[in-house]
């Protein structure tokens, strides 16, 4: 059954969640930036985690609705504090990947209380690489040009293997016809947020255990700036050989080793 959407209000910050599961301890999944809510895939998400949905209440939250002039990853991460707040959400097992990365290394930082495990995943705190980087850049570009399908290809293509790439070109055109202006706009003011805040200083601040997961064959975040990110928050690392970026979506294992982190079991890490 499809999770229904709904939307939390924190003062002026309204921020739409699904939810699933009927475990006593809480997940929390920020995903990464997207051209197409992940809110139209909750039936697909809550199936790709559906082993944790004995023991986690599992949350998955998206940005807040409207956008303010100025607003930052930190301004992200404190909507969500909020939320979490209202929703009654403490020492939570934190999972953020790609963008959500940044939001909750934020988070765990600023609000230690409420973060109990943290997993980064295919992410990184560097400021002035990723303020460079051609890949988001080039998106932006794609965006305000309105090169909607170029955008979709470009995405996909960067995200995930060959092969997986291959198998979702046949998808592009179903995908195209969901984004809208408004989906545009929203792409292309959350993509510039990405790299205009460094968060190194932010990662130091981290207290509660850490584990970083990437890729060695990411082409959006180099690994050389997860094994940083590792180094700055003295969390553990594990880098996978023979895939991109969304590996949490790709490698058969990669779930299974976030709930082995999240139940304090043995984590084979690589050195940093």
């Amino acid at each position: 059954m499809e999770p229904t959407i709904y939307t939390a209000k924190a003062g002026n910050v309204e921020m739409r969640y699904f939810t699933f599961g009927e475990g006593t301890k809480d997940m929390i999944i920020l995903p990464g930036l997207s051209l197409i809510s992940v809110m139209e895939s909750a039936e697909a998400v809550a199936g790709a985690y559906e082993m944790f949905a004995k023991e986690y209440r599992v949350w998955l939250f998206d940005r807040r609705e409207n956008l303010p002039t100025g607003y930052s990853i930190p301004d992200m991460a404190d909507d969500t504090a909020k939320v979490m707040k209202v929703l009654n959400i403490r020492n939570a097992y934190v999972f953020g990947a790609s963008q959500g990365g940044m939001i909750a290394t934020c988070l765990a930082a600023e609000y230690p209380d409420l973060v109990r495990k943290l997993i980064l995943a295919s992410t990184a705190a560097t400021g002035k690489e990723l303020s460079e980087n051609i890949v988001i850049k080039g998106w932006i570009k794609l965006a305000e040009e309105r090169k909607i399908r170029e955008l979709i290809l470009s995405f996909l293509e960067m995200n995930y293997t060959k092969e997986t790439f291959l198998t979702l070109k046949d998808s592009v055109s179903d995908m195209e016809k969901m984004v809208g202006e408004s989906e545009t706009e929203r792409f292309i003011f959350l993509a510039k947020t990405t790299g205009a805040y460094c968060l190194s200083d932010e990662a130091g601040k981290i207290k509660c255990p850490v584990l970083v997961l990437g890729a060695y064959g990411d082409r959006i975040f180099d690994s050389r700036e997860m094994k940083d990110l590792a180094a700055k928050c003295h969390g553990d690392l594990y880098l996978y050989e023979g895939y991109s970026h969304a590996v949490y979506d790709e490698a058969p294992d990669y779930k299974g080793r976030i709930l082995a982190f999240f139940h304090d079991d043995a984590v084979e890490g690589k050195s940093v």
